[in-house]
């Protein structure tokens, strides 16, 4: 009997969590057909109206139909599952280093080891639909050959249950794309309908993690302790990536020996005893000398364009990635202090210090997190800033130098002093800033290591504040042009055109593919400064006031900037809450907005009202002519009918007409530019008067 298998006599807890899968699975497939039925029936709707035409002898609708049912059979499609463009990461191992892995995991476990075994980027074991083993680098590097053997029976028991009905179709629903160009539309139906599928996707592999782990407990306790060793290796890998190998591929180096890396840190931190769960293999998978020699071709695969990366070694990484970073991050933060106290700081650490003991802190944070970032996301932007200022501090300093220390990372050696964790110390600095309002403790912790908190620090040419970022772009229209793509970064507001063949091909890929691989592109040719001259751009300092509003009941929205030079008027479909995020960030007061933030019933009104209006209006003012074209209708009747259609619409403005007078009265009762009539002010005046 394989190792996979649960005793007989325990199966109520796994056979429960099976049925969990499998009814999690019927869910999504049941869920995911009634909406391909429910796409598909627009369909019929559409080609029954082409065929009415026909019958009844219209063909004037005949083209419109047809495209509507062309449309909506596009729309089904967006509902097929779809496998990955994306081809399997990782990399094959040699003949004879595969023969030999498949050796030493047989030796622990009864299970089939695939033929083929491959190296990936992540710290899991898994097994593909191919049938190929994935073992991740860092655990092949830092966990025992019996320990992956465990995670090896893992990935078969997931790869069985997900793999026999009905879960490998539901499987391959959940990992079809489904929705391809929808989940960022402002469709709200089809936002409703992917929102179901993906609930039911959920649940469904969260049921198979249950069903894996419940076959775990069958099994005996030996599966713990492997775990626990599997978790310390991931969460030291994501530590390594996120660090140090994800800025260092940011700056076009590759780390020589990366996933080392994770191996030495849990070796250093077992050896200060951070960790009381020695980790590192003592019989790897592989030795050493021979899972190394995969790191690079594996480590090039965690880069979308790995030609062209200079190799750099753990020793030289702090110099020639992180130093460059931190001061651009200075730099940023000094643009955010003078903005923040209303003048220009001398660059130094003292500044820094001194606006932060001051409460400027939160105002800093604020400015220069992301926008489109979450709320926690503001959380380090100060301990990065300080600990980046420290760092440039710290090597003005006669003989200070960056070396690296495992677990730590970068230190700052000087001459008279033991290493100086600048990170460490910023982030106790703050905390005794929080306690006691102060940074006291942490100046002279800084004289000791022979830091002067008054020295400029060097932020190197190129390294300030001209750098710009982009942070979101958005289809929009200036006037009649529909072909035009605003693009909003840190320093400008810029509108580019294209032509009307260019545009209706974004359109078409906007639609199909969604606006994030659409407009990425762009926005990264901005950033490298190779997006060419804009139609419009508007410098943020510039803008004197602007104006977003929801116009034509929130089916679009208006954005107006005024400058010394004149105005500039966008406008485009959608939501614009991504717009107006992104505006309060980089003009706070300077921006208006109107009718944005309505009740959710006021507004869905709004839009129903508006909505009718439009389809009523706009079919009064085409039917006039169709009628009078067909002979239907004689000139007279048919003008009438246009007219009336053209008064209908007029009622489009009535919405915006009466909030703009309620808003209109409100301001003027704050100001104390309009006084409510008093109740009974007739009574009044004749008693006053008698």
């Amino acid at each position: 009997m394989s190792t996979l298998d649960p005793p007989a006599h325990a199966h109520v807890p796994a056979q429960l969590a099976a049925r969990r899968v499998d009814a999690t699975a019927r869910a999504l497939v049941r869920s995911w057909r009634l909406t391909v039925l429910g796409t598909t029936c627009f369909v019929g709707v559409w080609v029954a109206l082409m065929a009415l035409a026909v019958v009844v002898d219209d063909l004037l609708y005949l083209p419109v139909l047809a495209m509507m049912a062309v449309a909506s059979a596009y729309n089904v499609r967006r509902f097929v599952p779809r496998a990955s463009d994306e081809r399997p990461s990782g990399v094959a191992l040699a003949s004879r280093d595969a023969a030999e892995v498949r050796t030493r995991l047989r030796a622990h476990t009864e299970v089939d080891v695939p033929e083929q075994i491959h190296l990936t980027a992540d710290p899991f074991v898994r097994i593909g639909d191919d049938g190929v083993l994935r073992i991740g680098l860092p655990v092949a590097l830092c966990l025992d050959a019996a320990d992956v053997s465990t995670l090896v029976e893992d990935a078969t028991l997931a790869h069985t249950l997900a793999s026999r009905p009905p879960a490998a179709g539901a499987r391959r629903i959940a990992e079809g794309r489904l929705g391809r160009g929808l989940r960022d539309g402002p469709e709200r139906a089809s936002r409703r309908l992917l929102a179901g599928l993906d609930a039911r996707a959920d649940a469904f592999y969260e049921a198979l993690d249950e069903s894996v782990q419940a076959v775990r407990e069958e099994r005996s306790a030996a599966w713990a302790p492997t775990l626990v060793r599997h978790g310390l290796v991931v969460e030291a890998w994501w530590l390594v990536l996120q660090r140090w190998v994800v800025p260092a591929l940011e700056e076009r180096h590759l780390p020589v020996r990366a996933f080392s890396g994770a191996r030495d840190l849990l070796a250093a931190a077992t050896e200060l005893r951070l960790t009381d769960v020695p980790v590192v293999a003592a019989t790897p998978l592989l030795p050493a000398h021979r899972a190394e020699a995969y790191e690079e071709a594996v480590a090039r695969t965690l880069s979308a364009r790995p030609d062209g990366l200079q190799e750099v070694t753990w020793v030289d990484h702090a110099p020639a990635v992180l130093l460059p970073m931190w001061r651009r991050t200075v730099a940023r933060g000094l643009v955010a202090v003078a903005r923040a106290v209303g003048e220009p700081r001398p660059a130094t650490l003292g500044t820094l210090i001194e606006v932060l003991e001051q409460g400027w802190g939160e105002t800093i944070a604020a400015s220069l997190a992301d926008p489109l970032g979450a709320p926690d996301d503001v959380s380090g932007v100060i301990p990065d800033l300080l600990a980046a200022a420290t760092w440039l501090a710290g090597l003005e300093a006669p003989g200070a130098r960056l070396s690296w220390s495992w677990p730590f990372g970068p230190m700052l050696d000087t001459p008279d002093r033991d290493g100086l964790d600048a990170g460490a110390a910023a982030a106790a600095a703050l905390g005794e800033l929080a306690r006691t309002g102060g940074m006291s403790g942490y100046r002279h912790l800084l004289r000791e290591h022979g830091v002067d908190l008054d020295t400029p620090m060097w932020l190197d040419e190129g390294a300030g504040p001209e750098a710009d970022r982009v942070i979101a772009s958005v289809v929009a229209h200036t006037g009649w042009r529909k072909n035009v793509v605003l693009v909003l970064s840190e320093q400008a507001l810029r509108v580019f055109e294209d032509s009307y063949v260019e545009s209706v091909r974004r359109d078409v890929r906007l639609r199909m593919v969604g606006p994030h691989e659409t407009l990425e592109p762009l926005m990264s040719a901005v950033e490298d400064g190779a997006a060419g001259d804009p139609t419009v751009e508007v410098q943020v300092r510039d803008v004197v006031h602007a104006e977003l509003a929801s116009v034509l009941g929130g089916i679009y929205w208006r954005l107006r900037v005024w400058t010394v030079d004149g105005t500039t008027r966008i406008h485009a479909a959608g939501d614009p809450g991504l717009v107006e995020q992104v505006l309060e960030h980089l003009l706070q007061d300077r921006l208006r907005t109107r009718w944005t933030h309505l009740p959710t019933r006021l507004r869905t009104a709004r839009f129903w009202f508006t909505s009718i209006v439009l389809g009523l209006g706009n079919l009064l003012v085409l039917t006039g002519p169709i009628g009078w074209v067909t002979g239907d209708a004689s000139a007279p009747d048919a003008l009438a009918t246009s007219a009336l259609g053209l008064g209908v619409l007029l009622l489009v403005l009535l919405p915006g007409a009466v909030l703009s007078g309620v808003a209109a009265r409100r301001a003027a009762r704050a100001t104390g530019h309009l006084r409510p009539a008093p109740r009974h002010a007739g009574a009044r005046r004749r008693t006053g008067a008698g």
